[in-house]
């Protein structure tokens, strides 16, 4: 099983390197009971959805209201109502096959139905698994909330050489998958390649220093900072924000 970091992406691929054609999409949460003042506890609704965009458009989405798109090639598995409980709390099928032809991206999102921030939940994470065999092929998981009340976790592109997934993580202002669109949007355009081709995910793991000058020489404008940092939420193509743990390791390498 892989483990994706934050900004990594990854072709679908089944540990033989077979494409992948149907895929599970598990989402899965923990509501912070001890959260918020006075460490008062909230029920927390969350629902997972899938929005297909053609190019940049909105094309169809998948969730608790509307359980499949038209093409059939995205269901929704149905809603948990307080993510109680272990194991994935909603998950979503794609069958990659069945994609319209001219869907060329599906963004998985995770919002509060209720308007509640995410700061109120803890180990978001989304599982990848072969829906044919059953086997979980990769795994992305955030520690921590985010101040918005919705989170974009993953996107899925087709590419040339096929799907690949991208592991996103980060917060966005929208509690209804619907009304997400212009939220989303941004993440479309996002690239992964360095000005010279560099993947940024090859630099997680390295010292700090080193990784930073190995993507300045690659053409990027890099912001090192620690994994707790608040950080401005303006977004630029050209740059790349290393976020590095307490010993100095890069542990993520987002573009924006």
């Amino acid at each position: 099983m892989i483990t994706l970091h934050q900004g990594q992406e990854w072709t679908l691929a089944t540990e033989t390197g077979e494409p992948v054609t149907r895929l599970r999409l598990g989402l899965a949460w923990d509501a912070e009971r001890n959260a918020g003042p006075a460490g008062a506890a909230r029920d927390v609704d969350l629902d997972a959805s899938a929005v297909q965009f053609a190019g940049e458009q909105l094309f169809d989405l998948a969730f608790y209201n509307n359980l499949a798109t038209r093409d059939g090639s995205v269901v929704h598995q149905g809603d948990n109502r307080s993510g109680a409980g272990d194991g994935d709390d909603e998950a979503i099928v794609v069958d990659l096959a069945r994609v319209y032809a001219k869907v060329d991206a599906i963004a998985l999102l995770v919002s509060s139905y209720q308007g509640h921030t995410l700061d109120w939940i803890a180990n978001a994470s989304c599982r990848v698994v072969d829906d044919t065999t059953g086997t979980e092929l990769a795994r992305f998981t955030l520690t921590a909330g985010v101040p918005q009340t919705g989170l974009a976790m993953a996107l899925l592109r087709r590419t040339d050489e096929g799907w690949v997934l991208r592991a996103i993580g980060e917060g966005i202002a929208v509690t209804q998958p619907a009304k997400a669109v212009g939220a989303l949007r941004p993440f479309l355009r996002r690239t992964t390649a360095a000005p010279d081709g560099r993947d940024p995910a090859t630099l997680v793991g390295l010292d700090a220093a080193e990784a930073s000058r190995l993507a300045t020489e690659a053409g990027w404008q890099v912001r090192a900072h620690a994994l707790d940092a608040m950080l401005t939420m303006d977004f630029r193509p050209d740059r790349l924000n290393l976020a590095h743990d307490p010993s100095g390791r890069v542990v993520s390498a987002r573009v924006g």
